[in-house]
């Protein structure tokens, strides 16, 4: 399935910073934006990408910095935010930004910074990225000594302090309609952060799954079609109304 996705998609480049990542656009109408998480792919996106197609959207996304056919550097989240915001300025604005584990730390960064889309989804979400390191220590065994050297070291490098990236400092300034949906058997990121500050946005809801964890929800039918129906029919002046949304 992943395989003929990328067969019929159109080839897209996109400059961020000095980098260029590389991606895929499908269907025709109002764009919306997939961003993967850490080693993920947008054609984990297929169902999805699909229904969207059917519905009157085109769908872009992009291999992010240090995957699939754009990881020629060391990727940060911040890089992550970048390649979002960069895509808004060139393709967007968007209907909608869809976004998995830290791929929606990224977009929840990108938003606050640059306002990527007109509405939101986040399928997994990595709530906070100190807690990220203690789960990535527990999956490959590497020290917390080690991983908090190498915190260190990128907060120097990016000028950007991990907390400032969790969306308990973020989900405040989200002004935009939000969907969240987790699993309660998630082992890779916590459903109950996700629970707790979904309540602090005031336009968001949230919906919880059972035994679907960390990847299945992005092919599962039943939560495809209620993202489908968060999104809503295509508008195909989107242009014209997310600047109407946000008073520009």
């Amino acid at each position: 399935l992943e395989r003929g996705m990328r067969q019929k998609g159109h080839s897209l480049s996109l400059s961020v910073g000095k980098h260029i990542v590389h991606g895929w656009r499908w269907g025709e109408g109002p764009a919306v934006l997939l961003l993967h998480g850490w080693s993920g792919s947008p054609l984990q996106f297929y169902a999805i990408t699909e229904k969207l197609c059917d519905a009157g959207y085109s769908v872009i996304g992009f291999d992010l910095p240090g995957h699939g056919e754009s990881k020629k550097w060391r990727p940060t989240l911040i890089d992550f935010a970048e390649a979002a915001e960069a895509a808004r300025t060139e393709f967007g604005p968007f209907a909608c930004a869809i976004a998995h584990s830290l791929g929606a730390m990224a977009l929840g960064l990108a938003q606050v910074n640059v306002g990527v889309a007109e509405k939101l989804v986040f399928v997994s979400p990595l709530s906070q990225a100190v807690q990220a390191l203690d789960t990535f220590s527990d999956l490959t065994g590497i020290s917390r000594t080690l991983l908090e050297r190498m915190r260190t070291r990128l907060e120097k490098k990016t000028g950007v302090p991990f907390t400032t990236c969790d969306f308990f400092e973020l989900a405040p300034h989200l002004s935009t309609e939000v969907l969240v949906v987790h699993d309660r058997q998630d082992r890779m990121t916590p459903w109950e952060d996700a629970r707790k500050w979904t309540a602090q946005c005031s336009n968001a809801k949230f919906i919880s799954t059972e035994g679907l964890g960390h990847q299945r929800l992005l092919a599962e039918s039943s939560v495809v079609e209620q993202i489908l129906q968060f999104i809503g029919p295509a508008k195909h002046d989107i242009k014209s109304h997310f600047l109407e949304v946000y008073g520009l």
